[in-house]
């Protein structure tokens, strides 16, 4: 079972309303490797999501199959957290083009 992450958390991430603050809080509550591999992981979900083999996403990224295979597996059958994710990047950058 995967450890689960403190509601109230959760409820004080969710309540931040402006990037800039929650990048600070998020810049001090995780590693810099932690960062790294979350920026990894993202840009990998989004290119598959986009439609790039695993094989296109390992060389333009530059990591291991295993690695882009995790994130594949995290997006078709994990909680559903990227393609919620993917999908409200997906509506802010629609607001971005029109205002």
């Amino acid at each position: 079972m995967r450890p689960r992450l403190p509601k109230e958390l959760l409820g004080v991430l969710a309540s931040i309303d402006d990037v800039p603050t929650l990048s600070k809080v998020l810049t001090d509550l995780l590693t810099e490797a932690e960062v790294d591999a979350i920026r990894e992981r993202w840009a990998i979900v989004k290119l598959l999501d986009a439609g790039k083999s695993q094989r296109q996403v390992r060389d333009r990224l530059g990591v291991s199959v295993t690695t882009v295979n995790r994130g594949n597996r995290q997006l078709k059958y994990g909680a559903g957290g990227f393609r919620i994710a993917l999908d409200r990047a997906a509506e802010l950058a629609g607001e971005e083009a029109e205002g």
